[in-house]
């Protein structure tokens, strides 16, 4: 969905994580991904 996430509790500066469950985070919210 986002071409700046990566999985694996990768933090870039735009502020999107993504966990091992593949929980996406932006600047604190929470995206669940189908």
């Amino acid at each position: 969905m986002l071409a700046s996430a990566y999985v694996g509790n990768f933090s870039n500066a735009d502020g999107i994580t993504v966990d091992a469950q593949g929980n996406v985070y932006v600047w604190g919210s929470t995206i669940h991904l189908p």
